[in-house]
């Protein structure tokens, strides 16, 4: 039997769970309004690579002050660098997603990821799913898509990578449950920060000289452009975004260290509000109402 006290616990824990996860689930789309705006100008691993290298400045001097060079020198270092490079994969993959598709349907696609957060949680994690977290991850996931509407543009080349997107965050977010039992939420983001980096940098060093450009695709265009050097506004703007990363990668690691996965993943959906919104009040899209059925 759960004692009062450990279930006043529980409800606390879960609460300030819902109110970092809505945090950061408002930072990342800000955030990602801003890279939409700056994809026309810079490749991908371009931005990547400098607001990860400011991002990294920012958690570093974090971990360090919350508890000194060795608590970097984790436990379950292959996991931790595990979860890091999912993580980075499924930022890469829904950036070159949401460059060759309209934002909705991107974004619907990254919403299947409370889905695959429930399906693998049991096998992976031997967390049990209650029904109503099922009922809420796919209620969620309906909801999307019954307001933005996908259309068949969800079936070009591209949506592959959203769907691997997906999974491959689900994947990395079941990951920081168990390591976070062990580790502080400061070292997660600082090797997750790393591992962003690497990805980056190895992707600029096969693409930054513009050799391999390949303009075939919109993805593949974002991907393989050339280095083009930052102006100085947009230079700060993009390391401005490093100091957003660093406090997602925080903020994520530790909404679900409080709480289950599959408590967790459903209120990421608070992300779409902020979606429509931005998309509204700087692009004024907004998305179309459902269309009355016709009589045959």
């Amino acid at each position: 039997m759960t004692s009062p006290d450990s279930a006043a616990r529980t409800s606390d824990a879960r609460a300030s769970a819902v109110i970092v996860i809505c945090t950061a689930c408002f930072v990342t789309s800000s955030q990602d309004v801003v890279i939409k705006w700056m994809s026309g100008s810079y490749p991908f691993h371009e931005m990547q690579t400098i607001r990860c290298a400011a991002a990294l400045l920012c958690v570093t001097a974090f971990a360090l002050r919350e508890g000194g060079a060795r608590s970097l020198a984790v436990l379950h270092l292959p996991m931790v660098l595990l979860r890091g490079a999912l993580l980075a994969l499924a930022s890469a993959m829904f950036y070159l997603t949401a460059a060759a598709m309209p934002y909705s349907e991107a974004v619907a696609l990254y919403f299947t990821m409370p889905l695959w957060v429930a399906v693998l949680a049991g096998p992976l994690l031997r967390e049990h799913v209650p029904l109503h977290r099922w009922a809420a991850a796919g209620v969620g996931f309906a909801g999307v898509v019954l307001i933005l509407r996908p259309s068949s543009a969800v079936f070009e080349p591209a949506a592959l990578l959203g769907l691997g997107s997906a999974l491959c965050y689900a994947l990395g977010n079941l990951l920081t449950r168990p390591l976070a039992r062990s580790l502080a939420a400061a070292p997660l983001a600082f090797w997750q920060n790393v591992m962003y980096l690497a990805v980056a940098l190895a992707l600029a060093g096969v693409f930054g000289g513009g050799a391999r450009h390949d303009a075939s695709h919109v993805s593949l265009d974002y991907l393989t452009r050339g280095w083009l050097w930052p102006t100085h506004g947009d230079f700060w703007l993009i390391a401005a975004l490093g100091v957003s990363t660093g406090l997602l990668m925080v903020l994520f690691t530790l909404a679900y260290r409080l709480a289950a996965s599959t408590f967790v993943a459903p209120f990421e959906y608070s992300a779409m509000f902020w979606a429509v919104l931005f998309s509204f009040a700087i692009w004024r899209h907004w998305p179309e109402p459902m269309a009355a059925p016709t009589a045959p």
